[in-house]
């Protein structure tokens, strides 16, 4: 799985197969630290392909290689040449016996015929071959000299070059005399101009800019001209970046990929006769008419970034830098500039000296601007003597040490409490000051806060919370019964009537089994009344009875209403004899 993941990985990043299986090793020993080397002689490329729970080992279409790097080691240290075998007389059999005869006067060298599955990684060997075989052409380029030796290079003077400024551009080679098949703003036209002027150089920007674009304009400029065009890169993905632009723009036909697996001969040979037997078709054209309409659009747009961009006078300066600069005061308040007349004939000296008014301005705004409360209001410098100013400097170096202990204090405050929105003012620091004295002068808190357990106060928490739930569920209860929800008033009857039930459970069976709440008041207010009625009734029947010499302990309701009537008979006009009242005489009578 390792060696799958590895290969697909690098094909995806550089587009280099790596993974190859190693026909017969040659066994030798380098002199130099006399190690036991064991290196690989052909390599043939594979892909590995997962069958349900196990992988399978298929061919690539890529050619079998020799080991080039061990060819070209074998050759420079120790003067073995190994032989080239041509690609129709590569087997496994006839390298071996090719490397046995080229390494037979090599003492405990040997080839053993064994089959190895890998990751191999030579193609920097074959181009460094390359390299050492071509030294001589490369040498003689004269960017390869200006690489290696720098500015000292005979050829130095050959590529430095000036790029074509951007007011120029439409006049150095109009935009419909280009070849481009993508969008390209001015600085990718600069590139595509110098490419097709055969000029070296780096075109440098953050990914997501156009470059790859710009690769493709170039390419397809180049071509228009009659030019072949070799484009190379570390990654394959940058590669097919630019091959699928090409191809989008119709571009395929004169397209020719050589590296990963599209480099064998089997697949150039196809690909070079595909495209020599056909013609392509260009699919649309470039009339004049679309031609002429781009021209004048071309030409307004100009016209409007030169005007944009001119300097106009007398102001000196341009619409396109008025804007921009108006664009950074939107923030700020308007003011009125006065007539319109006045700008029109503003110069550049006449703002400059509005502009330095205006900074005179901002240094004795912030007086005028507090007036009473600048601390340097009334201060009247004139007559001063030298050891008065002595004496208010010292006082004033006094007061910058007392300052910056302030603003010390103030950071410290700041850092520890919310006060990153509260001005480094007077009031500020008053405001800084009381807080701090009030944390000075709070209560201690208990230890035992600090050492609580947090879990136990939520559980208790959690239980009063479900005994309010209970609570509000039987007052609820209550309420549905009575027909009536409690009220404030209502509350206060409890303790009372806790105490009636206490005192005579029979009452509540008896008396107030079938009333409300409101009845119960209504009836402790008709009792209230009663009560002091026949307080006042038994202090009139207490008097009654000194009237007509009775105990009053004995006197009943019926016996008070007996006494009342006959007071009252007592008071009129016509009384009976005292006689008739006597119980002595009528006794006597009774006994005639």
């Amino acid at each position: 799985m390792r060696l799958h993941q590895r290969s697909e990985q690098e094909y995806a990043d550089r587009g280099v197969w790596t993974l190859y299986i190693a026909y017969g090793m040659l066994n030798w020993m380098d002199p130099a630290d006399s190690k036991s080397i064991s290196s690989p002689l052909l390599w043939v490329p594979v892909r590995l392909t997962r069958d349900g729970q196990n992988y399978r080992i298929d061919r690539t279409e890529g050619e079998p290689t020799l080991n080039t790097a061990l060819a070209l080691k074998l050759s420079r240290d120790f003067g073995v040449r190994l032989p080239e075998l041509d690609d129709e007389d590569l087997t496994a059999a006839s390298v071996f016996g090719a490397v046995r005869s080229a390494v037979a006067k090599e003492p405990n060298w040997t080839v053993d015929e064994r089959v190895v599955l890998s990751i191999f990684s030579f193609h920097k060997e074959a181009m460094y071959r390359d390299l050492e075989e071509n030294e001589s052409r490369i040498t003689s380029r004269g960017l390869i000299q200006l690489l290696a030796v720098g500015p000292e290079s005979p050829s130095s003077s050959k590529f430095p070059f000036d790029p074509v400024r951007d007011e120029d551009l439409d006049g150095t080679l109009a935009p419909e005399k280009l070849h481009s098949i993508l969008d390209a703003d001015g600085s990718q036209r600069k590139c595509i101009l110098a490419a097709r002027d055969g000029h070296s150089f780096i075109m440098d920007g953050p990914p997501g800019t156009g470059k790859s674009q710009t690769i493709a304009n170039m390419i397809a400029e180049l071509m228009a001209v009659g030019k072949t065009v070799l484009f190379v890169s570390e990654k394959a993905a940058a590669l097919d970046v630019v091959r699928d632009r090409l191809a989008q723009r119709q571009m395929e036909p004169f397209l020719l990929e050589l590296h990963s697996h599209k480099a064998t001969r089997k697949h150039v040979v196809q690909t070079l006769h595909a495209e020599l037997t056909r013609r392509p078709m260009a699919r649309s054209t470039f009339s004049d008419t679309d031609r002429s309409q781009l021209i004048k659009s071309r030409t307004r747009l100009s016209d409007y970034a030169e005007a944009m961009n001119e300097i106009r006078r007398p102001l000196g300066r341009s619409l396109h830098e008025v804007l921009g600069r108006l664009s950074q005061l939107a923030d700020h308040d308007d003011h009125p500039a006065g007539s319109p007349d006045i700008l029109s004939s503003l110069t550049a000296d006449v703002l400059a000296e509005i502009k330095m008014t205006a900074s005179s301005l901002a240094q004795v705004w912030r007086p005028a601007e507090k007036g009473e409360y600048f601390p340097w209001t009334g201060l009247d410098g004139a007559g001063l003597s030298q050891d008065r100013i002595k004496e208010l400097e010292r006082v004033l170096q006094a007061l910058s040490v007392q300052a910056e202990r302030v603003s010390r204090t103030s950071n410290l405050v700041d850092s520890q409490l919310p006060f990153w929105t509260v001005d480094m003012d007077i009031n500020g620091v008053r405001s800084r000051s009381a807080v701090v004295k009030l944390l000075t002068d709070k209560r201690s808190i208990p230890h035992s806060w600090y050492v609580c357990d947090l879990a136990s106060i939520l559980k208790t928490l959690d239980s009063v919370e479900e005994r309010e739930k209970q609570l509000d569920g039987l007052e609820s209860e209550v309420n549905n019964q009575s027909n009536k929800r409690w009220v404030a008033d209502d509350r206060k009857l409890i303790s009372p009537l806790n105490a009636l039930l206490s005192s005579d459970p029979k009452v509540y069976s008896s008396v107030l089994a079938d009333c409300s709440l409101k009845q119960m008041q209504e009836l402790h207010e008709t009792v209230e009344k009663v009560a002091r009625a026949l307080h006042d009734l038994a202090g009139r029947a207490g008097e009654l009875g000194k009237l007509f010499n009775l105990n009053q302990s004995s006197l009943t309701l019926n016996k008070c209403r007996a006494l009342a009537a006959l007071a009252e008979l007592s008071q009129q006009g016509s009384l009976p004899e005292a006689d008739w009242i006597n119980a002595s005489i009528q006794e006597w009578n009774s006994m005639w």
